[in-house]
């Protein structure tokens, strides 16, 4: 009996010592998170301690959550990615749903990060009876990721925005401190939102511990390919457990994936992955970056069909010999099909050497600017970005029989505003070689030297090559020496009323509201982070203007009025004044006023209403991180990889290699590698 009371006694022993296997995290008095660094007051450590507790004081339940992070972080880690997000927002994932795909709020809240229905469709998710992607954990972080953005574009500091997305942006006013907007040092004090509070304790309670196995084995892999299926025939095609296939997609009303879009289809697996089949191409896909800088010589020498993708959009090379025929042949399409989709005309010829569209066009670039060459036509600088014809000419407001200016700085990302001129920059004209006629040279005799050959020496005819140089349009500040064309302004039409925040009304589409403020669907898109085919809703609010824009134009295009160098300026709003024509003609962001005069981007601005305009923006600067020594940058509104790249005398494809980036695209906030 003494015996087995001692084992009981040794077995309790033991259980309390595994137990302590898990000792809970303190919480530090500095620590970095999300890129920032905080300095965490005592006060304030008490207080995201008892938190930490919290979520520590049973083993059991924070396993659960812990198994759950593990299963789900790595898809939420690669949708955060994607959208330029800090990697430790995921924690916010966890604290707000504890990751429940149907997790539903007192305030009816929603899935995994607890959005109401019409924030939801806001950022881009469909919602409604058959569909609701609140619950697809790939859709909500993108979501989620939209929604973040938006409230770092204006208040620059991914702590802030953490304390927007429970307040909303007009609601956190009264919990942050002006200086900390643009910083990357924050101090947490007792007066900080307790939401925030909260966040670094999951953050704290859980960072150590994540990255670990799933305690079954069980893996999550997303599957795109499901459109018009059900999952019951997901899963048998994929060989995986059907229950599990429906219990991690209740985002699917009915359980079947509808095909107006892509809809990601959440595939649990243990064990051995299912091969999911990639699409199959018939030919020979050579793939690059955006920039269509590089082209191969030797290409026009290989007898085989050569497929290029310019801006996400497949060509074909023409080599010698071909016509559209057979390149329609080759393409598997038609010869009116290539001709449209090319901008040809009836009678232009086909040239060996160039690449044709086989599918239509897109209406801009990620580029935004080109420098037009001598020698060079819009279709040419059209088929060059691969964007079509009719859009490049609208974005750079040029009639039809305009013609095309050496050094004319073209627009291919956004429409050149109708108050900011054309802008020329110097570029070399191609030289000309004439050849000097043969020059016979005479046998001269001196002895003992033996006499010259009568062998006529003729000079080489030197082809001149000419190279376009990388597309950066700064005016200097001198006049331009080789071309200065001054354009006669042609009236544009007023839209009914100058804002920068359109309110949706009833029976009004993308298309209408695009057409009103003389802008692309594509940018109304952009710009609210709308997917296509996503329905926006009466009473929602698009923003009509390029929230970003004034930042990418300033180093190409002088403001009519020269920024403050280091004071502030007033402005008297005039009749015609919107956010984004003050941030423009000023030189300073949208979001640098909005916040200087205490005002909102609903707000509209009234004729005779003064605004504080601060100071302009600084150039670029790195961040240093003492502990490791390393070199980074944070990327502000308007910036571009070519900006940043020639910044840090470094080119493209090296800032691109070196921060593992398979595109040039970036985020506001995302934070770049500048040194290995």
């Amino acid at each position: 009996m003494i015996r087995k009371v001692a084992v009981l006694f040794l077995l309790l022993r033991f259980t309390s010592l595994t137990a302590s296997d898990f000792p809970i995290p303190q919480v530090p008095d500095n620590i970095e998170i999300a890129g920032m660094k905080l300095k965490i007051t005592h006060e304030a450590q008490r207080e995201i301690q008892k938190d930490v507790n919290a979520l520590r004081a049973s083993e059991k339940y924070f396993n659960i959550k812990l198994d759950r992070a593990n299963l789900y972080f790595p898809i939420i880690e690669k949708a955060l990615r994607e959208e330029g997000v800090p990697d430790d927002l995921k924690f916010l994932s966890l604290q707000e749903s504890a990751l429940i795909s149907d997790n539903v709020s007192t305030s009816d809240a929603v899935g995994y990060w607890q959005f109401k229905d019409f924030t939801a469709r806001e950022v881009g998710m469909r919602v409604d009876s058959k569909v609701d992607e609140r619950k697809n954990v790939v859709s909500s972080t993108h979501g989620a990721a939209k929604y973040l953005k938006r409230h770092n574009f204006m208040l620059k500091n991914w702590l802030y925005s953490v304390n927007a997305y429970m307040t909303g942006l007009g609601g956190v006013k009264p919990h942050i401190d002006e200086a900390g907007i643009g910083s990357d040092k924050l101090t947490i004090t007792h007066k900080t939102h307790w939401y925030v509070k909260r966040f670094i304790a999951h953050v704290i309670a859980f960072r150590d511990d994540v990255g670990k196995p799933h305690s079954e084995g069980m893996e999550l892999i997303v599957y795109r390919q499901g459109g018009n299926k059900d999952l019951k025939e997901i899963a048998k095609k994929l060989e995986v457990n059907e229950e599990l296939v429906f219990q991690y997609n209740k985002w699917l009303s009915y359980g079947k994936v509808p095909d107006d879009r892509e809809y990601p289809v959440i595939i649990p697996v243990k064990g051995q992955k299912p091969k999911i089949p990639e699409p199959k191409r018939t030919e020979e896909i050579v793939r690059r970056p955006s920039y269509p800088e590089k082209i191969v010589d030797e290409i026009n020498t290989m007898s085989k069909t050569i497929f290029l993708e310019i801006n996400d959009r497949k060509t074909i090379l023409a080599i010698q010999g071909d016509d559209l025929k057979s390149l329609a042949e080759k393409s598997g399409t038609n010869v009116e099909k290539l001709r449209k989709y090319n901008d040809l005309s009836n009678s232009q010829p086909v040239d060996a050497g160039k690449f044709y569209f086989t599918e239509s066009k897109r209406s801009k670039s990620r580029i935004l600017y080109h420098v037009t060459q001598y020698n060079e036509n819009l279709w040419d600088v059209s088929q060059r970005y691969g964007i079509k014809l009719n859009k490049l000419r609208k974005k750079n407001r040029m009639e039809e029989s305009e013609t095309l200016k050496p050094g004319r700085i073209l627009w291919l990302k956004q429409k050149r505003p109708d108050d900011i001129p054309i802008a020329y920059r110097k570029v070399e004209a191609p030289k000309t070689f004439n050849p000097e006629p043969p020059k016979v040279m005479k046998p001269v005799v001196a002895p003992p030297v033996q006499q010259a050959p009568e062998t006529p020496v003729v000079k080489k005819t030197i082809e001149p090559v000419t190279t376009e140089p990388e597309p950066r349009p700064v005016l200097q500040d001198k006049p331009v020496e080789s071309i200065q064309i001054a354009e006669e302004k042609k009236p544009v039409e007023p839209t009914s009323q100058k804002v920068d925040v359109h309110e949706v009304v009833a029976g009004q589409s993308l298309y209408s509201i695009a057409k009103k403020y003389d802008i692309t669907v594509e940018d109304l898109q952009e710009w609210n982070g709308l997917r296509k085919h996503d329905p926006i809703n009466p009473g929602q609010k698009l923003i009509v203007v390029a929230p970003f824009e004034m930042s990418s134009t300033q180093e190409y295009v002088e403001s009519a009025v020269a920024p403050p160098s280091g004071n502030e300026s007033r402005h008297v709003v005039k009749p015609d004044d919107t956010y984004y024509s003050i941030s423009r003609k000023y030189g300073v962001e949208i979001g640098e006023i909005l916040k200087r005069n205490e005002l909102s981007v609903d707000i509209p601005i009234k004729p005779g209403q003064e605004l504080i305009i601060p100071s302009a923006p600084q150039k670029l600067a790195t961040n240093t991180t003492q502990a490791s020594n390393q070199k980074t940058y944070t990327v502000q509104a308007g910036d571009t990889f070519y900006k940043i790249a020639r910044h840090f005398n470094l080119s493209v494809e090296e800032l691109m290699k070196i921060n593992d980036k398979e595109r040039p695209d970036l985020s506001i906030g995302e934070i770049l590698k500048i040194e290995q």
